[in-house]
């Protein structure tokens, strides 16, 4: 079949053309918000298999090269560049094929899990810290300006950490070719292309979906606000993603019960709103979707705006492109625009979540809450194993707490807790608990008949003590070895103080008895 288009593929850090393979098919998906893939299936030009494994292009075809995919003459356009991720061969008796699978350079963020803490940084730092130059030279087009005090990437990789400061953002990033673009989804008032029924771009293929599922009258989220007492609310707003029939607005709904989402985690409340946005985002994305098969051009990029004109107003419209991708051959290009939640990498939860009970350190720190939240500094050993890099701000829970009223118990520095976490947040630690272990020893172990219960504190070389005995029916109150009060069930009430026993009243002092001795 006669040769339409010329496709030409770089490999290495030389950019090297390859001239001893043919270009079967070329298959690439772009979707907002995702890391850019390809497809890629190369032949030999001329001769067998049995010269396959000689041809000096499959041994630069080989994972972990850096590649190039450009089409056209003397204007050459870049379908795509990345890393090649896979390779494989395919033999038959008439051919061999190298299957190579390529994907863009942010696939170096998606490939390692790790955990770590964020303090005092916007989305912004954080994404600039996930994503360093040497990878992807990111442009922002996003604000970003709410700091956290502390924001935790827990067990997942860089690129999960990243696309949740992207939702919590109402962000998209948009990775090309060109660059990578940080974007609002706003809807353009003049169109960035338009597809015409009659005449314009050649349409091969539509494909129309509207849903009223999962689809609210009103959204709102609410977030316990630990200075007020009480839930904090934020309802959503979502930008204009959609005019005419693609505008989700203006859709019925099956149920006009407003959605009220309450969690217990005290995020802030410009961030909760953030949050909201997002979510309702996501579900109006799938109430009007698109599918558009065109003639193959480089020129769609998502968050861009398509409108359609010319299918009669229950379908025309303008929406947001959410993904590109393009099927090319050298006789045969095609481009697939999509609209819609379907090309949209799905939205993530705020943050991974932390789940079960996790072992915290005290921390030996030099001030206090600066919340006043009555927080204690925390190691986590399961963030980082640099004490330095693992502390959070963890609040403490106490069997009783009330106005100027409290049982207190404050750890220690060094002591082994119990953390638990809000919600599974990482971000948001709470201290359940304390543990004892071989560095930090009981002063009263564990036996068969456990036959003592009660506190013993010890502070510079002096022990505190309120014990009680059920074996020997006793209640001991003790400060060191000299000064203890003994009551006992046996013997009646002793009180011993070496440093002498003073007995005030403003009042009268009353002791009554059958028998008074008083020994000198």
């Amino acid at each position: 079949m006669e040769s339409k288009y010329t496709i030409a593929i770089y490999v290495g850090e030389q950019r090297t053309l390859l001239t001893k393979l043919g270009v079967v098919s070329v298959k690439t998906n772009q979707q907002a918000n995702g890391i850019p893939i390809a497809d890629l299936e190369l032949s030999m030009l001329q001769g067998t298999r049995q010269t396959f494994s000689e041809n000096p292009d499959v041994a630069r075809c080989q994972s972990g090269q850096r590649i190039s995919v450009e089409v056209g003459e003397t204007q050459k356009e870049v379908l795509f560049e990345g890393i090649i991720t896979e390779h494989a061969l395919s033999l038959s008796r008439e051919n061999a094929v190298l299957k190579l699978q390529l994907t863009h350079s942010l696939v170096q963020l998606d490939t390692v899990i790790h955990s770590q803490i964020f303090a005092d940084m916007t989305d912004k730092q954080i994404i600039n810290n996930l994503c360093p130059s040497g990878i992807a030279t990111i442009n922002h087009h996003v604000a970003m300006e709410i700091k956290h005090e502390q924001k935790v990437q827990f067990r997942c990789t860089d690129w999960q950490m990243l696309r949740r400061c992207l939702d919590a953002n109402v962000a998209w990033l948009v990775a090309s070719p060109a660059g990578v673009q940080i974007i609002n989804p706003t809807l353009n008032a003049a169109p960035d292309h338009q597809i015409l029924r009659d005449n314009g771009l050649l349409l091969d293929q539509a494909h129309w979906t509207f849903s009223v599922i999962d689809q609210p009258e009103t959204l709102s989220f609410a977030t316990w606000d630990i200075d007020e007492q009480k839930l904090i609310s934020r309802q959503a707003n979502s930008p204009s993603i959609g005019s005419q029939a693609l505008d989700a607005n203006a859709m019925n709904t099956v149920n006009s019960t407003a959605w009220v989402v309450n969690y217990s985690t005290p995020q802030p409340a410009n961030e909760t709103a953030l949050w909201a946005n997002n979510v309702l985002l996501n579900l109006q994305l799938s109430r009007a979707q698109g599918e558009f098969e065109l003639e193959g051009s480089t020129d769609y990029q998502p968050g861009q705006t398509l409108e359609v004109t010319g299918f009669g107003e229950r379908f025309d419209g303008a929406g947001l492109i959410t993904s590109v991708s393009h099927m090319l051959t050298p006789s045969h290009w095609k481009s697939r625009v999509t609209i819609g939640r379907k090309g949209l990498v799905p939205a993530l939860d705020p943050l991974l979540p932390i789940t079960g009970m996790h072992v915290g350190t005290v921390v030996d720190h030099n001030k206090n809450d600066p919340k006043n939240y009555y927080r204690i500094r925390v190691h986590v050993s399961a963030l980082h194993e640099d004490k330095m890099k693992n502390q959070l701000w963890a609040r403490f829970s106490m069997p009783y707490a009330s106005k100027d009223s409290g049982l207190y118990c404050y750890p220690e520095v060094g002591d082994e807790v119990v953390l638990s976490f809000f919600e599974n947040n990482p971000c948001y630690p709470v201290i359940i608990g304390a543990l004892h272990n071989p560095k930090n020893k009981p002063a009263i172990t564990y036996d068969k008949d456990n036959p003592q219960k009660g506190w013993v504190i010890k502070r510079d070389g002096v022990t505190f003590k309120q014990l009680f005995d059920v074996k020997a029916k006793t209640v001991t109150f003790s400060s060191g070895e000299k000064s203890l009060l003994t009551l006992s069930e046996d013997k009646g009430i002793s009180i011993k103080g070496d440093k002498g026993i003073d007995i005030t009243s403003s009042k009268a002092v009353t002791i009554q008895s059958k028998k008074i001795d008083l020994i000198k």
